[in-house]
Formats: C-alpha cells, sequence, structure tokens
C-alpha cells in the first residue's frame, strides 16, 4: 500500500526498512508494522525500569526533529503521549489501532534505544514476519493472504 500523500511525510529515524523478500507466504506492509510493534514492545519494557530517562531522551529527538524540518503533526502526538503516565505510555505505544500503529511509525523510541542499526532491524523483522507466518499456517489461512 502507497503512503496517502495528503498526510505529511514523516522523517526518517535511522535507517530505512530492510529490503527483506517474503516468500509470498505473508504482505510486508504487515511485516513492517509488526517488526515496529516489536519493537514498542522492547520500548515498553525498557520504560518499566527508567521511565524518566527514555522519555526524557524522546522528548530530546522530538525537539531536533521540530528544529531540523517543518512541524509535523506526528510530532504533536508523540509529545501528547510522552506527557501520560509511564504506565499508560507503554500501553499506548503497544495498542492494536490503526492510529498508535501509523505513529509507531514516526517513533522516536527507535533512535533512543538504538534500534536504528540495519543488522538489528532485520532480525527483528525477520522474527515479525516468522510470526505472522506461523499464525496464518495455525489458522489454516492460505498463503499470501
Amino acid at each position: 500500500m502507497r503512503p496517502d500523500p495528503s498526510m505529511p511525510r514523516p522523517a526518517i529515524s535511522g535507517s530505512p526498512p530492510p529490503r527483506v523478500r517474503t516468500g509470498g507466504t505473508v504482505n510486508a506492509e504487515v511485516v513492517n508494522d509488526r517488526a515496529k510493534l516489536i519493537m514498542h514492545r522492547i520500548a515498553a519494557r525498557r520504560l518499566a525500569r527508567s521511565p524518566d530517562e527514555l522519555i526524557a531522551a524522546a522528548f530530546r529527538v522530538i525537539r531536533q526533529e521540530r528544529e531540523a524540518g517543518p512541524p509535523y503533526a506526528y510530532l504533536d502526538e508523540w509529545e501528547a503521549l510522552l506527557s501520560q503516565d509511564p504506565a499508560e505510555l507503554r500501553r499506548l505505544i503497544t495498542q492494536h489501532s490503526p492510529r498508535l500503529t501509523w505513529l509507531r511509525s514516526t517513533s522516536p523510541f527507535g533512535r533512543v534505544l538504538g534500534l536504528t542499526e540495519p543488522a538489528l532491524r532485520r532480525r527483528i523483522w525477520r522474527l515479525a514476519r516468522r510470526g505472522l507466518e506461523l499464525r496464518r499456517r495455525s489458522a489454516g489461512w492460505p498463503a499470501g493472504a
């Protein structure tokens, strides 16, 4: 699915997503969304241990993005999320909803947690693909569905 041209283009944090073939078993966009969810589950776990440090770092990333380019609406949304109680923030960043799925693609946590290294991103992407393939097979879905 191509991005909606009417939506503001998010600033790219770190490396581009890995270019890996899915072998026709699962949709690459669904795998990308799942990989971002995995990364945010990592962020949620780390927020449980040191919320103040991570939230402050995420605010710094947002401030840098504001200074570097136009004021995208997602920056305001991330500031609002980061202003929540840490427990609520953990719940929200791992929530299954179209809005949070979109917001995870513009997250400051990738840079904050060092999840921008291409080799690590490929490993997470493969893990997401494997999990979706297993889920689809166990549900009896046809390949490519």
